[in-house]
């Protein structure tokens, strides 16, 4: 193995540890690369707080960087399908977040992450334009975060294909606008076999209602370690928002819900279940939630929302209570 390859080897299994990444700037320095000093700029800003001394200078040497190097730097992954890269893209020194057609990222994806090693991000677009031969993507070790948002993907297509995009690795997982919901549709996204690690999953602006949700019968895997449920601008209604709190056992260790925009008018169901007791995140925007329900609730469930570290009631029906904005 060179040492190039020991260096990005590195980075990809710690992606959030700084030290890798400058023992890799050290190498590229050694060998005259100026990214090597670009990524220990980065990261050197990326742990100062604004109006650190020194700071405006590192600012200034990032800018002279990026406008002499940032597009040579770039053009590699450009010409391997990525989109919308720019000088800006880059964190502490390199690209984390790559967005890329289906049909590019099978035909290049292995080149991409070696040319990228802090990739950890990746959204795929098109997807349903490689028909069957979605099932021949393998997700490399190094993804974590799985964005599929926006692709026109249906309860049924996820059924038979999520498979193929299966990882031990993925621990978030975006579908939002998509086509998931309407009569009849079961939306089964907690598999074990699919994404055991899985920690956050957004499904925001499809057309859910809480009959759609299929959560597992004996829970595990993926649904266990789940810590953040983004449901936002589903029509759930009253009647689905009460549904998924009395006929559905939530993942337990949850943190963080978000039922923003989901037509709901009342936070009874939430404050009078004892299934979330690790809940630390509340965002229930633009509903229609009430100022006089609110004040009628009991003190035993005006603890449970004083428990939060987060409230957002923004855009209700009043002036409601929130905290952590």
């Amino acid at each position: 193995m060179t040492d190039e390859l020991s260096f990005v080897e590195e980075i990809r299994r710690s992606p959030d540890d700084l030290i890798p990444r400058l023992i890799y700037a050290d190498y590229l320095e050694d060998c005259g690369n100026p990214q090597g000093e670009f990524i220990r700029v980065q990261c050197e800003l990326s742990e100062m707080p604004p109006g650190t001394s020194g700071r405006s200078d590192l600012l200034n040497r990032e800018r002279e960087l990026l406008d002499q190097y940032g597009d040579e730097w770039l053009q590699p992954v450009r010409d391997l399908g990525a989109e919308g890269v720019s000088i800006h893209s880059f964190e502490r020194g390199l690209l984390e977040r790559v967005r890329i057609s289906a049909a590019d990222f099978l035909n290049n994806g292995s080149q991409l992450c070696s040319i990228a090693p802090a990739l950890c991000s990746l959204q795929l677009r098109h997807i349903l334009d490689l028909g069957s031969d979605v099932l021949r993507i393998a997700l490399p070790e190094q993804i974590s975060m799985l964005d599929l948002s926006a692709n026109g993907l249906t309860a049924d297509w996820l059924d038979r294909h999520s498979g193929a995009l299966a990882s031990d690795h993925v621990t978030s997982v975006s579908l939002q606008f998509n086509r998931l919901g309407g009569p009849s549709s079961s939306v089964s996204l907690f598999s074990s076999a699919c994404w055991p690690a899985l920690k956050a999953i957004s499904l925001g602006g499809n057309q859910l209602v809480a009959e759609n949700l299929s959560f597992p019968a004996d829970p595990g895997g993926g649904f266990n370690s789940l810590r953040n449920l983004d449901l936002r601008q589903n029509p759930f209604g009253d009647s689905g928002f009460e549904r998924l709190f009395s006929q559905y056992r939530l993942p337990g260790q949850l943190r963080h819900l978000n039922v923003s925009g989901c037509r709901i008018s009342s936070i009874r169901p939430l404050v009078n279940c004892d299934q979330l007791p690790n809940l630390k995140e509340l965002v229930i925007r633009q509903n229609r939630l009430r100022v006089e329900e609110w004040n009628e609730l009991s003190s035993r469930q005006q603890a449970l929302l004083d428990q939060l570290d987060l409230l957002d009631t923004r855009n209700n029906q009043g002036e409601l209570p929130t905290r952590g904005i």
